[in-house]
């Protein structure tokens, strides 16, 4: 199918340079953006994120509120809901500390990251019409840029990786804290007592069960997949916008050794780049609420980290090597996640260069439309314009952090280990010691 008679049609597609085989379909997938996006998405819809049919393909992409998909995900957000309340009902019970909150916090963050890519959904069909307009143009014009698959491909691989690493070294700690049951009743009180430690308050309003106990273990599983994926999701859209960038500034840099460009040249230049920094805005707003939650998420869980290395009172050695790692593993998630969106801003402003370098007789109205734009215009993702993300805003982070330590030092607790802090350095086993009920 040729791409005349796709337009001819009112569609837009990614991808406009055919390969030998492309099914008569019409198949998009041929994009390497879409192609290094595409196992994150599946990824994601399985654990019930963006609830959409076809995600990855513009011309099929469609969300409807009736349906499997969007039923789950109001499922789990309604389930995250009910244990944040739980959580925040425990926190009450046992004081409100630092320590305490991690359960609450944990669950609120992650529950309002869900309905932001529930919402999301209803206008995910229209994003990726937007970004096939503006890439159909960008790959007649420059091409594929180059390595951008496979970087996509190995930050998502990586991110998975160590986010089960993370998560299986956390619930690992939990196991450590409660292998006293073992001693009581053998595995089955370590089962036990791993959700009466984790969701006491769960199994205090409702009686223990072994399949209310699978419930909760899959929805921790989704709410802490929820947790990692929102800084990766964030970023291979930052590395596909940042990448169009790139090729403009690397065409715009072959001027200078090239002679003889005219008018109409700078103008499509000009629109090419005006084209990108109006999808980026599209794009900041549909994403600026989650960049939002991400750093305040990241922001909370860092200091929380932090707090417990500087302060390691009543843990393990275990839990002190515990922290460290996640606490870098964190900055490193957070840290990449901003570099990898600063770089719309830099990539933005790099023909500045190029334009001030134009020689008098070169030098026109299209050129000097250009340079007024790059110059003028702040081309980058936001935190719902309460913060653009640049490489300055990486400094002012390593500031707050280091603020909000401080500040946190004060009010901590005796018990920097959450799973002791929350339990008030006791060991449930078995629902009698609860005291609520009798298993």
């Amino acid at each position: 199918m040729q791409r005349q008679e796709r337009f001819a049609d009112g569609v837009l597609v990614l991808a406009v340079k055919p390969k030998a085989g492309e099914g008569e379909d019409g198949d998009v997938g041929d994009d390497v953006f879409m192609r290094g996006f595409k196992p994150a998405l599946r990824v994601a819809q399985f654990f019930g994120l963006l609830p959409v049919s076809k995600p990855a393909d513009p011309r099929r992409a469609s969300f409807r509120w009736v349906s499997p998909r969007t039923a789950l995900a109001v499922v789990i957000i309604v389930g995250a809901v009910l244990e944040a309340c739980a959580a925040a009902m425990r926190m009450v019970d046992t004081g409100i500390k630092v320590n305490t909150s991690v359960h609450a916090m944990f669950f609120s963050l992650t529950a309002v990251a869900q309905m932001l890519f529930l919402r999301m959904s209803c206008v995910w069909p229209q994003l990726m019409l937007d970004l096939a307009s503006v890439d159909d143009k960008c790959l007649r014009a420059y091409g594929e840029p180059p390595r951008l698959r496979a970087r996509m491909l190995s930050l998502t691989a990586g991110s998975f990786l160590m986010a089960v690493v993370e998560h299986g070294l956390s619930n690992a700690g939990t196991l450590f804290y409660v292998w006293p049951c073992y001693y009581r009743g053998g595995l089955r009180l370590v089962w036990q007592g791993y959700f009466l430690t984790k969701y006491l308050k769960t199994f205090q309003l409702f009686t223990f069960a072994t399949w209310k106990a699978v419930l909760l273990l899959w929805l921790q599983i989704i709410n802490v997949f929820v947790w990692n994926f929102m800084d990766l999701f964030i970023a291979l859209f930052a590395m596909g916008l940042s990448a169009r960038f790139r090729l403009v500034n690397s065409d715009l840099e072959a001027v200078l050794v090239s002679k003889g460009q005219n008018n109409e040249f700078w103008r499509k230049k000009r629109k090419h780049y005006n084209a990108l920094a109006e999808l980026v805005r599209r794009v900041d707003v549909i994403l600026g609420p989650l960049i939002l939650v991400s750093y305040a998420t990241d922001l909370y869980f860092i200091c929380l980290q932090l707090l417990s290395v500087v302060n390691p009172s009543g843990v393990s050695l275990y839990h002190k090597l515990f922290f460290v790692f996640s606490m870098a593993y964190l900055l490193l998630r957070m840290t990449f996640m901003t570099y990898v969106a600063a770089n719309i801003n830099e990539e933005s402003r790099r023909p500045r260069e190029v334009l001030f370098s134009i020689p008098t007789a070169a030098y026109s109205v299209e050129v000097e439309r250009l340079l007024v734009q790059v110059l003028t215009d702040n081309i980058a993702l936001t935190g719902c314009n309460f913060f653009s993300i640049s490489r300055s805003f990486l400094l002012k982070i390593a500031g707050t952090i280091v603020t909000y330590v401080v500040v946190l030092v004060q009010f901590s607790g005796k018990d920097a280990n959450p799973d002791a802090a929350q339990s008030n350095g006791t060991v449930s086993c078995t629902c009698e010691d609860i005291k609520v009920y009798t298993c």
